[in-house]
């Protein structure tokens, strides 16, 4: 009697370990899954995030470009220093960084000073800026920070 009963007490200990082990294999499952989707909503998110603040960053590089385009017009020749070329897109850019249109789209932009850095290289002169803004996307309730804009004209 001794022995059946040892034999129903490692039966019962079979099936118990059995429903552990699947327990564990399922819960593990599930949360490997559930992890899964939120990454991929994370990144649509992201993806989502980067693309409302897209237009502001075109918006920045683009009134760099077109002010230092400019300077380089009026101000550059073989005795110009990348201080003074720095120093004179610095007195132009605000006129051009005007947010009026994406603050009335509803984005609140603050925007910082800003820091302006000219390279003379052999074939181009590059015009770097560093200018933090701050964006609250009205939608997503999100804040962003881009601050840094960098654009490159060929000198010949």
């Amino acid at each position: 009697m001794a022995i059946k009963h040892k034999n129903s007490q490692i039966t019962i200990f079979l099936i118990v370990g059995v429903v552990i082990i699947l327990t564990v294999a399922i819960v593990f499952v599930i949360s490997r899954y559930s992890i899964k989707k939120t990454t991929k909503q994370e990144i649509i998110n992201a993806k989502e995030a980067v693309f409302d603040i897209q237009p502001i960053k075109n918006f920045v590089d683009e009134c760099l470009f077109i002010v230092s385009k400019e300077v380089l017009k009026k101000h550059f020749d073989k005795n110009s220093t990348q201080e003074q070329l720095a120093a004179f897109v610095r007195e132009d850019i605000d006129a051009c960084l005007d947010f009026s249109v994406f603050e009335r789209q509803g984005f609140n932009i603050l925007k910082k000073e800003s820091t302006i850095f000219a390279s003379i290289n052999e074939n181009d002169v590059t015009f770097r800026m560093e200018y933090p803004i701050i964006i609250n996307n009205p939608i997503s309730k999100e804040k962003t920070e881009i601050k840094d804009f960098l654009v490159k004209h060929e000198i010949i």
